[in-house]
């Protein structure tokens, strides 16, 4: 069984989705608005904490989510870049979280059995810093021990969170899974349209599926 108590999830969703020329996390997807999918997927596996980092239109973001029971947290420095959302995630974490993903909201088709394979790995192993593995590449989203989060926190290093991570590869693990959406970037309208026709080509254009695989 896959144990779910104590591990949270924070869904990086506050950029100004620049190269998209939409706001990609109420773009739709199979069904639902992106942010809605990349949540579904974590509360599916059974996470009951889950963490949204808003900033560019994020009372629109917030309002999207309200009965999917979620934490906002606020990054007012968004503008900055994707590692100030992550420090904004890592402060907000519980104090009982033990372990915690990081799902930019631009990764959307990740696999439900591809977080139960880092949450297994992670309930098995010492290692601290667990990547999804595919084709020889690691994607989203890690899984990372909160025995690093005040180091993440006092970063200030360039190159954001892949940067740090680094620098604890003796930490860190690949977890083997069987999953392209693990490498799968929503940045661009082509982006979207090939995004967009893989689901339909796999799931048959069937909302909200996750691949439970």
């Amino acid at each position: 069984m896959v144990k779910t108590e104590n591990i949270s999830a924070i869904i990086l969703a506050a950029g100004l989705s620049k190269r998209m020329g939409q706001f990609k996390p109420l773009l739709e997807l199979g069904g639902q608005t992106i942010v809605e999918r990349v949540v579904s997927l974590y509360r599916t596996v059974g996470l009951t904490d889950i963490g949204v980092v808003v900033g560019f239109r994020g009372e629109e973001i917030k309002a999207a989510l309200t009965s999917f029971g979620v934490r906002i947290t606020v990054n007012r420095d968004f503008e900055k870049g994707m590692y100030s959302s992550i420090v904004a995630g890592v402060r907000d974490l519980p104090d009982s979280c033990r372990a915690f993903f990081v799902n930019p909201v631009d990764i959307p088709l990740v696999r439900i059995s591809t977080v139960k394979a880092l949450l297994r790995t992670y309930q098995e192993r010492s290692d601290k810093i667990f990547y999804p593995w595919f084709n020889g590449r690691r994607g989203h989203p890690p899984l990372i021990d909160t025995d690093l989060s005040k180091e993440i926190i006092s970063w200030h290093q360039d190159g954001g969170l892949r940067n740090f991570l680094e620098t604890r590869e003796d930490l860190a693990i690949n977890v083997p899974v069987s999953d392209e959406g693990v490498l799968l970037d929503l940045d661009t309208p082509e982006d979207y349209r090939l995004l967009k026709a893989r689901l339909r080509k796999e799931f048959g254009g069937m909302p909200d599926v996750h691949g439970r695989g």
